[in-house]
């Protein structure tokens, strides 16, 4: 996890749920409430999303989630999803007879398709069921949302580039050779084996997909703009593919939820209460 290393090298305490691994409802206005403050998050929201709430808790921060190509998205998904893979076979399948044949649970759904737009809406709608021309209209809304929230969106298959701008944008001092040690994220194993995707079965998956698609689009192309205004980019970039190659020990992984209390340095900056009442 890149977040986590730059958090650990640069003493950023990280905000994390106090319990089951997500944030709950209501969870992040009653800390924000109690005085409670971060210096950067870099976990998964639920699909409630309680953006106010979260510019609360980690004031000054820059929002940002990293969105992956669709195509590749959804087939690792596919393979990642046990279930729904055993219950389905293909990709095909399960698009043509899940999503729009009605054999597939809403959870399946969004699991697969629009996944991306699913979690960032902040809302529990299912997404993989509009028509083309519904998803262009909730995508084109989607957008001016995210961009009215000063959203920036890292692009995975441009990763050097993406977490560039990131570092620019929050003054970070990623490119020292003995500073950062940026560790690329790994492709979680997936049991079995794999279901690939191509040519036609592209065009099937695409159909429960428009939404991400569009969010892709636009975004890959807002990376592009951009970067043209990041002085010394090709450097910087550089010495990010630097670091994201290098075999040297990353940060130790952070934790499921916060930390009741700090057995180790490093636990400090994962524990449940914030600097503020640190002494």
């Amino acid at each position: 996890m890149i977040l986590n290393s730059v958090a650990n090298d640069l003493n950023l305490q990280a905000l994390h749920p106090l319990d089951t691994g997500w944030y709950q409802e209501n969870e992040l206005k009653s800390r924000a409430d109690a005085g409670q403050s971060y210096d950067l998050s870099y976990r998964h929201l639920s699909p409630v999303v309680e953006y106010d709430q979260l510019a609360r808790v980690v004031p000054e921060a820059l929002l940002t989630t990293v969105m992956r190509n669709p195509d590749t998205k959804f087939v690792s998904m596919f393979n990642f999803v046990q279930t729904t893979k055993s219950q389905f076979g293909t990709p095909e399948r399960f698009v043509n007879d899940g999503v729009f044949g009605g054999q597939a649970t809403d959870q399946q759904v969004n699991d697969l398709c629009n996944n991306m737009a699913y979690t960032l809406s902040g809302k529990q709608d299912v997404l993989g069921r509009l028509t083309e021309a519904e998803s262009i209209e909730y995508a084109n809304k989607m957008i001016a949302d995210l961009e009215s929230r000063n959203m920036f969106v890292m692009i995975m298959e441009r990763m050097e580039e993406s977490f560039t701008v990131v570092c620019d944008g929050m003054g970070w001092d990623c490119y020292s050779d003995q500073h950062v040690q940026i560790k690329n994220t790994r492709e979680r194993s997936q049991g079995g084996s794999k279901v690939g995707c191509a040519g036609a079965c592209l065009d099937v998956i695409r159909r429960c997909n428009h939404v991400d698609y569009a969010l892709y689009e636009h975004f890959s192309a807002r990376l592009t703009e951009v970067m043209k205004g990041v002085e010394g980019a090709d450097g910087k970039v550089e010495k990010v593919r630097q670091h994201m190659a290098s075999s040297r020990q990353g940060a130790p992984k952070y934790p499921v939820n916060c930390k009741k209390a700090a057995n180790q340095p490093w636990e400090r900056l994962h524990t449940c209460d914030s600097k503020a009442s640190w002494k």
